[in-house]
């Protein structure tokens, strides 16, 4: 729904400066949230970007990121379900990073816990 309600909000300008958009897309990419309501119709908005060779990325939002891990576990799955390439999570009105146990919610839900250890094992700021 986040993904959804951001297309709605931006003008076809700015969807056409969206990395990857090619001429003509943005027309169909706003179309299509302005008439999605669906998960089925995200997933179609999806594979539309997809085939056109772009990403879809979602964001989540202030009163998500802190409100829960199991809340931010909910909306990553579903993003990976419909196919959503990068999830972006902001820092939740903390300034800097949100709670940690919704990042760490958010990766594990994503990569899994395997991936998600050896990430954090490798970071230099340990």
């Amino acid at each position: 729904k986040e993904i959804i309600y951001n297309l709605r909000r931006m003008a076809i300008s700015e969807i056409a400066n969206l990395p990857d958009v090619t001429e003509g897309l943005e027309y169909s990419i706003k179309n299509a949230a302005n008439c999605c309501n669906t998960i089925d119709e995200l997933i179609n908005i999806v594979k539309i970007v997809h085939k056109h060779g772009g990403l879809v990325m979602s964001t989540i939002g202030t009163s998500q990121e802190s409100s829960g891990a199991q809340t931010v576990h909910d909306i990553a799955l579903q993003n990976k379900i419909c196919g959503i390439d990068i999830q972006h999570i902001g820092d939740a009105g903390w300034g800097v990073v949100p709670p940690t146990d919704t990042i760490f919610e958010l990766s594990k839900t994503i990569r899994g816990m395997n991936h998600t250890i050896s990430r954090m094992a490798r970071s230099i700021n340990r």
